[in-house]
């Protein structure tokens, strides 16, 4: 969980201080609503550094200030010879919108009526080119505005779009999958057949028989064969745990998405967790 990785805890994984990082490098940021991760690539690719700040904790109305001095103090993100600085805006609203109904005037209308939408905050949006689809989110006004004053040419993205692209990597044609994100207190449902999408929601949950419901109800909604679709796990989930356990009754040999480079390179399990192994896929995003 993030939680368990703090900005006190920055695994440079080339054994450099935010001195040495070389200039021309690429920052990737999955900015949550309980934190943020974030890593630094070299100009050619290489992992140089994981890092992330829990924003928990917090007394009532301190959240905002503690939020804007935590990312404005970190010494990584506030340097400005990035070559290029990509950030994740992954909240909880998320939704995916054909291209044949898509009109980027109208998404702030079009978000009102699926989701509470505050005056001033901005939608996001990126293209799946190979879904003809895209990938729509929101990112609250005051952290916009906390970035670009950090980062004045940076990258903003729907949060989803990591997933999307695990989905485009993993999932083969002829075959039915089910892509579950599980956070702390909801979890990303992508439900793919043929390689084509069929639901893509978040759903908030409580405990662990939520999540199974969840799965269960969108499976069946959508008349996916729960017992030979493939089942693909990121995120709160330990592979010998017993949630990963239950789901083993349901679906065969679910598999949990994990990233041994990350613990290979950096010994530390905490480190496979959702918000890193989404960095790892900002990339390709842009790609």
């Amino acid at each position: 969980m993030l939680k368990r990785v703090s900005a006190r805890r920055v695994h440079h994984l080339s054994g450099a201080s935010p001195g040495e990082i070389p200039g021309g490098c690429t920052l990737s940021i999955c900015h949550e609503e309980e934190g943020y991760s974030f890593c630094i690539r070299s100009a050619g690719g290489e992992l140089l550094l994981l890092a992330g700040e829990s924003f928990e904790n917090e007394a009532p109305g301190a959240t905002v200030t503690h939020v804007q001095e935590t990312i404005a103090g970190n010494p990584f993100l506030a340097r400005r010879d990035y070559e290029k600085v990509i950030i994740a805006a992954c909240y909880r609203e998320k939704m995916l919108l054909p291209d044949r109904f898509f009109r980027e005037e109208q998404l702030p209308l079009l978000w009102s009526f699926y989701r509470d939408f505050p005056g001033g905050d901005r939608t996001l949006s990126r293209l799946v080119k190979e879904w003809n689809a895209h990938v729509v989110g929101t990112l609250p006004s005051r952290i916009e505005q906390l970035y670009k004053r950090i980062q004045p040419d940076c990258i903003f993205l729907p949060g989803g779009l990591p997933l999307v692209q695990l989905a485009l990597q993993t999932c083969s044609i002829d075959r039915e999958y089910l892509l579950v994100d599980v956070h702390d207190d909801y979890v990303d449902l992508l439900l793919v057949r043929d390689r084509r999408p069929l639901l893509f929601n978040a759903f908030p949950r409580e405990t662990e028989d939520d999540i199974l419901y969840v799965m269960l109800h969108a499976a069946r909604t959508c008349h996916l064969d729960e017992k030979h679709a493939r089942l693909v796990l990121t995120g709160h989930v330990s592979p010998r745990g017993p949630l990963h356990e239950h789901l083993s009754r349901y679906w065969s040999s679910p598999l949990l998405v994990t990233e041994p480079a990350l613990n290979a390179l950096a010994r530390d399990a905490a480190l496979n967790t959702t918000p890193f192994i989404h960095l790892l896929n900002l990339h390709a995003c842009e790609s």
